[in-house]
């Protein structure tokens, strides 16, 4: 009786255990730009494939990189390296280095961001946004 009550109990914890999915939630990788959506202004925009090989690094000290330019929608420029803050979502980017700003005012980026993609979006009077994929 006690043999069968043990298979039992292992057999019943075998089928509770479920295997979990992992996924990497973390901000704090490389990121891909894939697409990008520039709208005329009549909300007629869609995404269209990259054409750069802009990727956007998220440091674990609250400091963020970028091989082209993020003080701008479309990237080329210069490499640019900020700051950024989660505590609120949609997070924001400052401090940005962006010399090509002519008031040298602060300038903010906005950013959303789940699983596996990156949305950046940039303050145009129409909706400007690039998508990254983590790489």
């Amino acid at each position: 009786m006690k043999t069968i009550l043990s298979i039992a109990v292992v057999l019943l914890l075998f089928s509770a255990c479920q295997k979990q999915e992992t996924t990497n939630n973390s901000l704090t990788t490389t990121w891909q730009l894939i697409e990008i959506l520039a709208d005329p202004g009549d909300g007629s925009g869609t995404y269209q494939p990259a054409t750069s090989n802009k990727t956007i690094t998220f440091h674990s000290n609250g400091t963020v990189s970028s091989n082209e330019s993020l003080c701008g929608f479309g990237g080329a420029g210069t490499p640019t390296t900020g700051v950024y803050d989660t505590t609120s979502v949609p997070f924001t980017m400052d401090s940005l280095s962006c010399d090509s700003n002519p008031s040298h005012l602060p300038f903010s980026v906005r950013f959303e961001y789940d699983n596996n993609e990156l949305l950046v979006y940039y303050p145009c009077i129409e909706p400007c946004v690039e998508k990254y994929i983590r790489q």
